[in-house]
């Protein structure tokens, strides 16, 4: 027994010894002497690191760091060899400080861990970055990363004055690298971030870019990609200045031959913030101006020569590189991507391609804005104007391509555009009807959906889907299946909205390129199925897609009668010399296409959503549904009713391209159909309303602007021109309201452009119509051309 007691009292005898430690250790501390304290923190230090005695005793843990002086641990902190210390010391006083505050880190309950005594102490952590030793950089950066986690001290971290000595370590350790992402995503806690939020966020950012200057990117690229999915999308300034250092660090890694990883971040970044104007058109930009355009200042070109010099020579351009890398990324992912519809690496697959998609879709657009801008260079008369300061407005062009390699992204695209119309379609008949590839007749439908067609009147356009497996309330409406993806359904699908924007714009843009047309035709009942529960931005691109699949050949601007112009509607002249054999080319598709979008209700949906954006119907304009998991595709900006009137616009376009593809009455829809868009166009032939208020100004009619008004009103004349005289008749009262407003504003426009004056009320219609154009008044004489040629009020009707 005496055995047993003398092999179990060490034990105990310890236990005793390290508790007289501790005491002895808090006596110290509570000393006002400096001496003192150092001795019981050094006293303390092992004991808290084996962690054992504080355990289970929650209120010994919360007395040692009672008796700890904050100020003292600043002290120690601060601790420099300019404060008459030797090197050493100071390095062993600054790790002393930092192992008890990481100790007690570990120790204290989470609620002691976020207030002042802990967390005022940040500021000193981090400016002790500079001074210590690597082992106790780690224990510091460990001690910032705890910070971070809360919003407390996320938002303590964030607001430190000086990130410096913690940003320049960046490039070395990724610990400092999730220091800087948790700081700023728990920091900013707000939405609605402030002004002063948005300047530190940009300060730091610049930082934080400059550190890596010299230094590979990859992990900063992966960080700044997860780091802008998480932030509000306010946060970014009009004008980020390290925007272009930025694209410059990516440019540079993507020369580099990345590894896939670095290329999805690429990818990741990049879609993140595509839809920042500014990153989008440096992004594409070439690294010098191109002829004709202001040079840029040589201490700028010198610094694009140096950045020129780190790439390898003999390399492809930069956006040809990019966008042929992300292209490959599609093509070889989406053929296999209906087998994974339901498997957990789907979002981020469907994700990755998203961003891929918006990429492509922002580069086909600056193209397209880049070949404009000289066709309007080669339309003016440069040399008349010697002042170079007049060519300064115009927009910097993005980097224009060799045409060899353009030829190539041509034919890329093309090919990865017609993957995607093969996915779009399977992925539809999978989603409504059961089986990929299964004919859009075989789906299964409402028993009322037979009764149902576009030319019924009184119908309204449907509703749509709004949650997973919820049915549309349109009687004609494809039943929804109770499987799809884990994420979102079909309408909500980010990846299936991201991929609608490139392929509308280039089957809009491409029309020479027939075959690929022809393809699209297929899924005209998947477009017009997907458009009343498509966000705003999808549903322009489905317009588009919509144009180039009813034109499905050449002429397709002169055959539609609105061109695009600014925000709305101009007018063009019809092109009466269009050649027979792309006559020939034309026909068949065109009427398959058209049927198609007959037969699945088109007309009805997109007439009844224009009668709404126009103020006529039952909603209050486009209705914008939740864009499938957070992301918004091909973002589009401007006031609401900005967005409306170009949605409007876009649809006349396509109605009106329907509208002159019909050869006689016979084919056309019901009166019905479109007579509510024929009371709205007279609704809207109102002199004292044209041209809209100010914002927030008068009714939802007023705010229609007059080049919209215009391309309704040519709409409803080629209508008109189709339809049988006892329909004509019938309307005759509002097709002669809007005759006299057409003739009146081109009347009063026309005195305007000439300087004139007229007596009575139409000073202030003046006024409120100053900014009308040419083309708008070619518009209004093309809509009193065709009324007249209806013998619809000749002038001494209309005076009568």
């Amino acid at each position: 027994m005496e055995t047993g007691n003398e092999e179990t009292n060490p034990g105990g005898e310890a236990s005793q010894e390290t508790t007289n430690v501790v005491e002895w250790s808090l006596n110290l501390l509570q000393s006002p002497d400096d001496t003192s304290q150092f001795v019981g923190l050094a006293m303390l230090k092992p004991i808290l690191g084996r962690r054992e005695h504080f355990q289970d005793d929650p209120t010994l843990i919360s007395r040692c760091w009672d008796s700890i002086s904050p100020k003292f641990l600043d002290r120690l902190l601060r601790s420099d060899k300019s404060m008459g210390k030797s090197r050493d010391e100071a390095s062993n006083m600054v790790s002393l400080g930092v192992s008890i505050i990481h100790s007690f880190m570990l120790l204290l309950p989470p609620e002691a861990k976020e207030k002042k005594k802990m967390l005022g102490r940040t500021r000193r952590l981090v400016a002790a970055l500079t001074r210590s030793s690597p082992e106790t950089t780690t224990q510091i950066l460990q001690v910032l990363l705890a910070f971070s986690s809360t919003t407390a001290g996320a938002s303590t971290l964030f607001h430190v004055d000086d990130l410096s000595p913690l940003l320049e370590i960046t490039p070395q350790d990724r610990l400092a690298l999730d220091v800087i992402q948790y700081a700023l995503v728990n920091g900013i806690t707000s939405d609605d971030a402030s002004e002063t939020e948005k300047q530190r966020f940009e300060a730091i950012i610049s930082s934080l870019v400059l550190s890596f200057r010299d230094a590979p990117a990859d992990l900063l690229l992966e960080t700044l990609a997860d780091l802008f999915m998480r932030l509000p999308e306010d946060i970014l300034s009009p004008s980020p200045k390290w925007i272009p250092s930025l694209v410059n660090l990516i440019q540079q890694a993507l020369f580099k031959r990345p590894t896939a990883s670095a290329r999805k971040s690429i990818t990741f970044l990049c879609g993140t913030l595509i839809n920042d104007r500014q990153f989008a058109s440096t992004l594409f930009r070439d690294q010098q101006s191109l002829p004709g355009f202001p040079t840029q200042s040589e201490k700028q070109r010198g610094k694009q020569k140096e950045s020129a010099a780190s790439l390898p020579s003999e390399t492809k351009p930069f956006s040809s590189l990019f966008i042929n890398l992300l292209l490959i990324d599609i093509r070889a992912t989406i053929p296999s991507l209906m087998e994974n519809l339901a498997s957990p690496t789907y979002p981020e697959t469907a994700t990755r391609l998203g961003f891929a998609y918006q990429i492509v879709f922002t580069f086909i657009s600056q193209l397209i804005s880049a070949f404009d801008h000289l066709d309007d260079e080669a339309d003016a008369d440069i040399d008349t104007d010697p002042d170079p300061a007049s060519r300064s407005s115009l927009p910097t062009m993005p980097l224009l391509l060799a045409p060899d390699l353009l030829l190539k992204l041509r034919r890329d695209i093309a090919e990865t555009i017609s993957l995607t119309i093969e996915y779009l379609r399977d992925r539809w008949d999978a989603a409504v009807g059961g089986a990929a590839g299964l004919h859009p007749d075989a789906r299964p439908r409402p028993p009322a959906a037979a009764a149902s067609s576009q030319f019924t009147s009184g119908a309204s356009a449907p509703s749509g889907t709004t949650d997973n497996n919820t049915t549309s309330s349109e009687p004609s409406a494809p039943l929804s299946l109770p499987w799809d993806t884990a994420s979102a359904p079909i309408t909500h699908d980010s990846l299936l909205l991201s991929a609608l924007g490139p392929l509308g714009l280039w089957l809009r843009e491409d029309d020479d390129n027939t075959a690929l047309r022809n393809e699209a035709v297929g899924i005209t009942d998947v477009l017009v199925g997907m458009y009343p529960s498509a966000p705003t931005t999808a549903r322009l691109s489905i317009l588009y897609a919509l144009q180039g699949i009813v034109d499905a050949g050449a002429g397709s601007s002169s055959s539609a009668g609105v061109t695009d112009t600014g925000a709305g509607a101009r007018t063009r002249n019809h092109d009466d010399d269009d050649d027979d054999d792309d006559e020939d080319d034309r026909k068949a598709p065109r009427s398959s296409g058209i049927d198609t979008f007959m037969t699945e209700n088109g007309w009805k949906i997109l007439a009844s959503d224009l009668l709404d954006l126009l103020g006529g119907g039952s909603g209050s304009g486009s209705q914008t549904v939740g864009g499938g998991t957070g992301d918004k595709p091909n973002e589009i900006t401007g006031d609401q009713n900005t967005i409306d009137h170009l949605l409007a616009t876009e649809i006349i376009r396509v109605l009106l391209q329907i509208t002159e593809s019909r050869p006689g009455t016979g084919a056309m829809p019901l009166s019905e159909t479109w007579m509510p868009l024929l009371h709205r166009g007279a609704g809207l032939a109102d002199l004292q309303a044209v041209g809209g208020g100010e914002e927030g100004e008068g009714t939802r009619s007023e705010a229609v602007p007059i080049e919209v008004r215009i391309a309704l009103w040519q709409l409803l004349v080629e209508l008109l021109l189709r339809s049988p005289a006892n329909v004509r008749q019938k309307c005759m009262g509002a097709v002669r309201k809007i005759q006299s407003c057409a003739k009146e504003l081109l009347d009063v426009s026309s005195t305007s452009r000439l300087g004139g004056n007229r007596k009575g009320n139409d000073g202030g219609v003046l006024q409120r119509i100053g900014l009308v154009t040419d083309d708008d008044r070619d518009g209004l004489a093309e809509v009193l051309e065709g009324l007249e040629g209806l013998g619809i009020g000749s002038e001494s009707e209309l005076n009568a």
